[in-house]
């Protein structure tokens, strides 16, 4: 899960997470080290593993890597995280409005 605090966060919206390519594969591998049906379902493979949806590592990563920044000292990387969160702003406010309009703001 190398930087997956960065590049998962489109996977973590609240959908059926078991649609997922990774996901997918995932629970294939542990249904063929348990020798059962590729029908079974897949909360009950997962618990019998001892296992959760790939999403909740992902989001637990995602929020850990972002309460470091938040309690970081370091003045560079605030500045940084602040940037990045005026960016999505700025994301959200283009995909409102056509480029045009965009522009105009």
């Amino acid at each position: 899960m190398y930087a997956s605090q960065i590049r998962s966060t489109q996977f973590l919206k609240h959908d059926n997470g078991f649609s997922k390519p990774l996901q997918v594969a995932h629970m294939a591998f542990l249904k063929s080290i348990l020798g059962i049906k590729s029908t079974s379902a897949n909360w009950c493979v997962l618990r019998e593993c001892a296992q959760k949806p790939l999403q909740f590592y992902l989001f637990r990563s995602a929020v850990k890597f972002w309460n470091r920044m938040v309690d970081s000292s370091s003045n560079t990387l605030r500045d940084v995280m602040k940037a990045d969160i005026s960016l999505r702003v700025r994301v959200r406010v283009t995909q409102l409005y056509p480029p045009a309009r965009a522009v105009e703001l």
